[in-house]
């Protein structure tokens, strides 16, 4: 943009200047994202095949008859148990990934009234059809039967990242 001199054409092409800089500068950072958000997908998938690839094997050995071999169908069920567990670990962290950059991009945060034991109840139910997993004994004070402010997805998903890893 030409800047003249003096009088109020510079003021403004002066205006438009910054404003094309600053729009530059926003191009740039959203093409990083988009650099960073394409190199987090093809981390993810690639994190995504090693499990599956797991699954798919022990799947596949089943089939072969695995099931007819004491030995070999146990290692068939410990694979299975241990590559989808990895799997759901995968899947839980991209879910929170997910949720905070989707609240990070509305301008208003949806914060709502909640009682802290329905979330914790919320966060835990997963573990309740699983005879394997520990009993969990909450104790929220005060809060028991107060309503608090909060994103309850978002704290139901962040209690579900501490609770199964």
């Amino acid at each position: 943009v030409y800047v003249p001199r003096t009088g109020i054409v510079r003021e403004i092409a002066m205006s438009v200047r910054d404003m094309a800089e600053h729009l530059k500068g926003q191009i740039l950072q959203l093409r990083r994202f988009e650099t960073q958000r394409r190199e987090f997908f093809g981390a993810i998938s690639h994190a995504m095949k090693t499990p599956l690839t797991g699954i798919l094997s022990a799947v596949e050995g089943i089939e072969q008859g695995a099931l007819e071999n004491p030995e070999y169908r146990k290692e068939c069920i410990n694979a299975l148990k241990l590559q989808s567990g990895r799997l759901s670990e995968l899947l839980h962290e991209f879910l929170a990934l997910n949720t905070i950059e989707m609240l990070e991009s509305k301008k208003e945060r949806d914060f709502t009234p909640a009682y802290l034991a329905d979330i914790l109840y919320e966060a835990t139910e997963g573990f309740f059809h699983n005879k394997n997993c520990p009993e969990f004994i909450f104790e929220t004070g005060e809060y028991e039967e107060k309503e608090i402010g909060v994103n309850q997805k978002l704290l139901v998903q962040a209690f579900e990242n501490l609770f199964y890893k």
